[in-house]
């Protein structure tokens, strides 16, 4: 917010006691009076010996008001050399309270022509001084005070807390004007589209600055003779013609101002200001050409009695353009005059400059939309900045920031999906820029990706309209607090902890592409252990079987021998048939069924056959242990690997 003064400006200059000039001279057969050149010097004088001013803060120490007028600079811009521009430059040296008191003599007051809110002309023979302040009514906190004492009309601006620092420049936007004395004037005498030799339509070429801009005001010095009736209006046309030559309207108008009607014209010569309001502000191209013209009413009472007449300069007219004119159903031009008018607009529409989000939302968790927006008419220019957030289920909410209030506020959440923050703030970046940072928390709605519109407003109901796709994600469940802590450790190696999930999603998908084939080569490993493992153990179990067949055969012959049932051990080839003996490696279970036998022989007669054979038992169980530690050492691998696969692969 800044400083409300700003916008003051010889506010009260509006009445201002003009210095004595020579007595003016007449021209034959113009009852209009030619006045001498300005003399700036001398009316500057005068204006400083009938006015008085003063810049002062609060001191909080001392409980007094203290002048600080060098924080305000007042500058003079001659546009022409009849008419001086105030423009004010303010600029706090000082975090305090701020007031600026403005007084002059109440009799200059019958000089000073209201052109519209906060926006004021004073003329006095051939001066013309012009301030405007309309800007200031937007500033919040600024307070307006005004009253009359000792014959002195004093007016005041006050505003508390005004930051160190606070810049502000208050100009008056004039894009075109005319107002070198007048000595003759053009008339309105008959019902627009005239067809007749009568004008119904009297206006002036002219030239927008080097910047687009909108018009927002027209103003034309006019008087009515007797009782004229009907609606006026302002039109703005496109120029045709070689300009300030045969400059003339062409085309369908551009934009057409509220109406006036021309019964409320003085007697007198005054201007008259026609406002352009909502789409007929039109946006003017920098350095174009255009045509402002007062056309008379299309119904009503216009005729030669009762008519209009606008004021021109025909001795010395020095505008760049000239005057036109509507008549016997067309336009015409007339390079020799030029009449006495005002064009006034902004800089144009605010501009949406940039939209930073929180990269990701979560459930309950505050984050932040922060906004940068600039208008050429200043930050005081701003009405409202607006953000609508459109969720994946398309859900939404719409929050604001208004300036007269510098509020945040909630507009539309139909589906209860969000919730704003006290802590959403607004800060000026410059003069002409500011950043709106919007902080709330989403409470609902599905996850995915979110869209936000914003939408600025500025006094002159002139928007801008951005759409930022995909802004920002939202999830129901992200980084715990924890996650947060541990994210912001990574921030300065990786520059943000979102770059920190990129990276890592990217190594986990490498990952599994590497852990996809080395968990098919495992596999295949794991195969080959089996079948080595099983053809070995399936090897020893198979001859040991043998082995053990053999003997119990084999002890069945000699038990019937030794008891006589038997006489010898039968055929030998059923023995045989045991072992299948086809290649040389047959013979090791023979070889080592033959030693076992020797050596139980031998271990028989000095431990004795039962120590012998439980102990021969014994050997064997540990052989058959071994076998079974080694599958279920492979088992307890092989599930192992497979579940830290499934922990490396995410679940969706």
């Amino acid at each position: 917010m800044v400083p409300f003064f700003v916008a003051l400006l010889l506010g009260s200059v509006l009445m201002v006691p003009l210095p004595v000039l020579a007595e003016p001279s007449l021209i034959a057969s113009n009852p209009l009076i030619v006045n001498p050149e300005p003399d700036w010097s001398l009316f500057w004088q005068k204006f400083n010996a009938l006015s008085s001013w003063n810049l002062e803060y609060y001191d909080t120490s001392t409980s007094t008001w203290v002048s600080c007028k060098s924080d305000l600079q007042i500058v003079r811009d001659y546009p022409t050399p009849n008419q001086v521009k105030l423009t004010l430059v303010f600029d706090a040296s000082h975090n305090a309270a701020y007031r600026l008191t403005f007084g002059i003599n109440k009799a200059v007051r019958e000089y000073v022509t209201k052109l519209d809110s906060y926006q004021y002309e004073l003329n006095y023979e051939n001066y013309s001084l012009v301030w405007d302040w309309s800007d200031a009514i937007s500033i919040p906190g600024l307070v307006f005070t005004h009253g009359l004492q000792n014959d002195m009309f004093w007016f005041r601006m006050s505003r508390d807390n005004v930051p160190l620092g606070a810049h502000v420049v208050i100009d008056p936007s004039i894009i075109a004007s005319y107002t070198a004395a007048a000595d003759t004037y053009e008339t309105i005498k008959d019902l627009h589209p005239s067809d007749s030799a009568s004008y119904s339509a009297i206006g002036q070429s002219f030239q927008n600055g080097l910047a687009n801009a909108n018009l927002t005001i027209a103003s034309f010095r006019v008087l009515k003779t007797s009782t004229p009736d009907g609606s006026s209006y302002a039109v703005l046309y496109t120029h045709s013609g070689v300009y300030g030559t045969s400059s003339e309207p062409t085309g369908a108008a551009l934009a057409t101002s509220d109406p006036i009607n021309v019964n409320t014209f003085g007697a007198g010569y005054a201007y008259v200001n026609y406002t352009f309001t909502g789409a007929q502000r039109y946006e003017m191209t920098a350095n174009a050409y255009y045509c402002i013209v007062l056309v008379g009413p299309s119904v009503g009472t216009i005729d030669g009695t009762n008519y209009v007449r606008v004021a021109s300069d025909s001795t010395t007219p020095t505008a760049p353009g000239n005057v036109v004119r509507y008549a016997n159903g067309a336009w015409g031009h007339d390079d020799t005059r030029d009449i006495q008018f005002y064009v006034y607009g902004n800089a144009g529409a605010p501009t949406n400059d940039a939209c930073v989000s929180t990269a990701t939302f979560s459930r309950n968790v505050d984050s932040w939309v922060n906004v940068t927006v600039s208008d050429a008419d200043l930050v005081a220019d701003f009405t409202t900045v607006d953000i609508q957030v459109i969720m994946l289920d398309a859900k939404n909410f719409t929050l604001r920031w208004t300036q007269a209030t510098d509020t945040f506020s909630e507009v539309s959440d139909p589906d209860g999906v969000c919730t704003l923050s006290a802590d959403a703030v607004k800060e000026n970046v410059d003069s002409d820029t500011a950043k709106v940072a919007f902080k709330f928390k989403i409470t609902g709605g599905a996850d995915g990706l979110c869209s936000v519109t914003v939408t600025t407003t500025d006094d002159y109901a002139l928007t801008d309209v951005d759409i930022y796709a995909d802004e920002f994600t939202y999830q129901t469940y992200g980084w715990t607090p924890t996650g947060d802590i541990i994210g912001s450790l990574f921030d300065w190696w990786y520059g943000t902890t979102f770059g920190i999930l990129a990276m890592l999603q990217v190594y986990i998908l490498g990952l599994m592409a590497y852990l996809g084939g080395a968990f098919t080569n495992m596999l295949t490993l794991v195969v080959q252990i089996f079948r080595v493992v099983n053809g070995t153990f399936t090897f020893f179990v198979d001859w040991f079987t043998r082995i053990i067949s053999f003997f119990i055969t084999l002890f069945t012959y000699v038990v019937a021998i030794l008891n006589g049932t038997q006489t010898g051990i039968g055929t030998l080839v059923d023995i045989w048939t045991f072992f299948e003996v086809t290649t040389w490696i047959d013979f090791i279970p023979v070889v080592i069924a033959i030693m076992w036998f020797e050596s139980l022989d031998k271990r028989g007669s000095t431990q004795g056959w039962v120590n012998a054979l439980v102990s021969d038992l014994n050997i064997v169980i540990g052989f058959a242990s071994f076998f079974m530690q080694m599958f279920g050492f492979i088992i307890d691998t092989v599930f192992n690997l497979v579940m830290t696969l499934m922990d490396a692969v995410p679940l969706v």
